[in-house]
């Protein structure tokens, strides 16, 4: 049974007994619904029984994991038709600056802070990472988004580039950002980020590809809370 909707409240309206009971009520029915319609995710996924006792189903494959009767969804992990292996590399005083997650598709590369700010870093610091991909037996569309805070003292400093190598590309820079400048020194603030091939990139079945970032933060200085990020996300063609 559909609950008929209460009356809205006026401003000044005194609040009675009937009132809020009916407010609780309509409050507890539109959970029960909730729980009702639980989704399921598993192997396939579906909606469970509507209160007249009729089930209404659809499947859609959501790709590895077993059926749960769990009334909580799982997360539906993004799709990644292919192992992506990482080579880092870096030249910091952080021992590794690089943080992979995600399988491979979720990256973040720490900048220490420059002694000249409060920090203990005293270098120049550089970074790399060369992803291995070969892809199966789809063509898939590979997007990339990415963004950081860098030192807003000189221009074009803190940079970062991203390269793809294999197939139809031929170790093309495809993106890059750095600092934007402005002379204020330790005060960190948002990379400008640059498209030079917007994606997505197109990468062909049965072949293999290397996706690679460089960093540098080209000198020691003004280096304060500073990191890139950087994602990967890929379609079925």
């Amino acid at each position: 049974m559909i609950r008929p909707r209460l009356p809205k409240v006026a401003s000044g309206t005194r609040l009675t007994t009937n009132l809020v009971n009916g407010m609780i009520n309509r409050t507890e029915y539109a959970a029960d619904l909730l729980r009702q319609y639980k989704l399921i995710a598993g192997t396939e996924m579906y909606v469970e029984p509507h209160y007249d006792g009729t089930r209404v189903s659809y499947y859609y494959p959501v790709g590895g994991g077993a059926k749960t009767t769990s009334s909580i969804p799982p997360q539906i992990s993004p799709y990644i038709p292919f192992t992506i292996s990482w080579a880092t590399f870096g030249n910091s005083c952080i021992q590794n600056p690089w943080t992979i997650t995600n399988s491979g598709t979720s990256l973040k590369m720490d900048i220490a802070d420059s002694a000249n700010c409060g920090g203990s870093c005293g270098i120049r610091q550089t970074a790399d990472a060369i992803a291995t991909i070969v892809t199966g037996t789809d063509d898939v569309d590979m997007n990339l988004s990415f963004g950081g805070i860098v030192e807003l003292q000189t221009l074009g400093y803190d940079r970062i580039r991203f390269s793809i190598n294999g197939g139809t590309y031929t170790n093309i820079f495809v993106a890059e950002a750095a600092s934007p400048g402005g002379g204020l020194q330790c005060i960190p603030g948002n990379a400008t980020t640059t498209y030079l091939l917007p994606p997505p990139y197109r990468l062909i079945k049965n072949t293999g590809y290397s996706f690679g970032i460089t960093f540098d933060t080209i000198d020691e200085l003004y280096h304060v809370g500073c990191f890139y990020t950087i994602s990967l996300s890929f379609t079925k063609v």
